[in-house]
């Protein structure tokens, strides 16, 4: 048996005003003025509401939630890991990395860690490339081509005043 073929019953109550007005509102935006249809469909939903039956389309919003976490974890843990400096071996004097890594077989981040990390060790002053490249003991051009790329990041700044020139890190970020 259908909604069209069940017995219509006539039903008074009274609204507040405001909420008459609400009624008005909503049944000429969805219900094509239909002030019954409206609150027909109102019951219904309240119904299905109260007696869980949209628990299981809220079971699947909770499961898709706890989907997405799951997976902003793993990227926050994949975006960890590859931000997080390698561990450099230091010397004695706990300033200069030791030379047991070549850049030679570091990826670009790797190096341009490494050489950041060779910086910040430093003194305040500033190293030149020579020197960083002494620290290092790695290939010339991926030295060149790590400090390239963190001056454009702006991690770390060109002092042109002394000669030769020196880079620090940038304290301006």
């Amino acid at each position: 048996m259908s909604d069209t073929d069940t017995p219509i019953v006539r039903r008074k109550f009274t609204l507040p005003e405001s909420l008459d007005d609400q009624l008005t509102e909503y049944a000429k935006k969805y219900y094509t003025g239909n002030r019954s249809e409206f609150l027909r469909c109102a019951i219904q939903d309240h119904i299905r509401t109260r007696e869980g039956y949209d628990e299981f389309a809220i079971e699947k919003v909770q499961t898709t939630l706890e989907d997405l976490i799951e997976r902003v974890d793993e990227l926050e843990e994949t975006t960890k890991e590859n931000a997080a400096p390698q561990p450099l071996h230091t010397t004695p004097d706990a300033r200069q990395p030791a030379a047991t890594e070549s850049s030679e077989t570091l990826g670009d981040m790797d190096a341009q860690r490494t050489v950041h990390q060779c910086l910040l060790n430093a003194e305040p002053k500033g190293l030149t490339f020579s020197e960083v490249n002494d620290r290092l003991d790695a290939d010339s051009m991926a030295i060149q081509a790590a400090i390239d790329e963190l001056l454009s990041k702006e991690f770390i700044e060109q002092k042109n005043s002394e000669q030769p020139t020196k880079y620090q890190i940038d304290n301006r970020t």
